[in-house]
């Protein structure tokens, strides 16, 4: 029975994983599932040893990338559940000729998001008449200090 070159599996894995990244949706999922499949043939055509084992490892990262990048898949698939509400997504923005765009002069604009119906965060931004962030007053109660020194 004659015996087929390892690197010929291989040649042939990288035509078909041109093809993959041509053809598929999802390339990434389906070229690491092809080089797992590459590695798993070539480990069993390979009769050395430590051939072998560096195969069979390298398979096995192979593996872990693709489950990984199937997991990622199917969380693109079943969309993001949070969303954003309040008046930052609404008139918060408008065009700036330095920029492209920026905040709105003189506003509040609330920010709320949300996984499903719970409330992740509410915030407030205001913005100034010069187009910054109005931040909070700092507190003024006395707190003691540190003073550090550059040790020279």
């Amino acid at each position: 029975m004659k015996r087929y070159h390892p690197y010929l599996l291989v040649f042939l894995a990288c035509g078909g994983a041109i093809a993959i990244f041509l053809l598929l949706p999802q390339p990434f999922l389906w070229t690491l599932l092809l080089w797992t499949v590459v590695g798993i043939m070539a480990a069993l055509l390979v009769r050395t040893g430590w051939i072998t084992v560096t195969l069979v490892n390298a398979v096995a990262v192979v593996l872990v990338l693709a489950v990984y990048e199937g997991y990622l898949w199917l969380r693109v698939v079943q969309g993001d559940p949070t969303r954003f509400d309040g008046s930052y997504t609404t008139d918060y923005f408008v065009g700036d000729d330095l920029l492209g765009y920026g905040p709105a002069k003189s506003q509040a604009a609330v920010a709320e998001k949300y996984h499903g119906d719970e409330l992740i965060y509410r915030v407030t931004y205001t913005i100034g008449a010069d187009g910054l962030r109005v931040a909070p007053p700092a507190d003024q109660a006395e707190s003691g200090c540190v003073p550090f020194s550059a040790g020279l």
